[in-house]
């Protein structure tokens, strides 16, 4: 088993993904995912290896309205890195700024209808990611991780998607059946996106894994 060395992180707000202790060390390869110790990097890297090359060896980002997100493919074993891009609407009626992903066959040639799911809790972890994503919550803060994925997949014949549990691996199980392309990207409390990171991977992954349970939050789907 190959593990990159953790390099030492001067931020004093990084926490562990694993188990939230601090002081947490970047992982020297991805430089996207805090750990406290290598107990914690190893408990981690079954899942976090399938990303950690592709996140350090991602193309460049094809323009600056483009965000790094996260593809699970249903009709794979591994998940990609992607760059979706991402038009700014202003509504002048409410005055309201939001971010509209491009997700275009991502989700399926015949072009579906979209559903998403706000990740702000992983209750696996104890771990507030934030609160209030909504443009009409009133308390808002941190961000969530939007699950975006076809509507109707339980039902319009979508394959079950074979990257989800794959990623899970040794971490659990996945007692829902999703199905179908998932894209997961990271939302800040105004729903405009910005880049996702492989701990916010880890925290999706947890989702799946909690997901039904009585534990599971979430602010909102649509």
């Amino acid at each position: 088993m190959y593990l990159d060395s953790l390099l030492p992180e001067p931020q004093q707000y990084s926490s562990c993904v694993m188990c939230n202790r601090r002081p947490a060390n970047l992982c020297n390869r991805c430089r996207s995912c805090y750990y406290c110790s290598k107990e914690c990097q190893e408990s981690d890297w079954p899942s976090h290896k399938l990303l950690c090359q592709k996140f350090a060896n991602q193309p460049p980002r094809p323009s600056p309205s483009h965000k790094r997100a996260i593809l699970f493919p249903a009709d794979q074993d591994k998940p990609q890195m992607i760059w979706v891009p991402c038009e700014r609407i202003h509504d002048p009626d409410d005055g309201m700024t939001y971010d509209r992903g491009d997700l275009g066959p991502l989700l399926g040639l015949d072009n579906p209808p979209k559903g998403t799911r706000h990740v702000e809790h992983n209750p696996i972890r104890a771990r507030q990611l934030g609160s209030g994503i909504a443009l009409w919550a009133r308390k808002k803060a941190g961000y969530a991780i939007a699950l975006q994925h076809r509507d109707m997949f339980l039902t319009d014949g979508s394959p079950l998607n074979r990257s989800i549990l794959a990623s899970v691996g040794t971490s659990g199980t996945v007692p829902y059946e999703w199905c179908g392309p998932v894209i997961a990207m990271r939302m800040i409390w105004s729903e405009l996106y910005e880049d996702i990171t492989l701990a916010d991977f880890r925290h999706a992954l947890d989702y799946f894994i909690s997901y039904g349970t009585t534990a599971t939050k979430q602010s909102n789907e649509s």
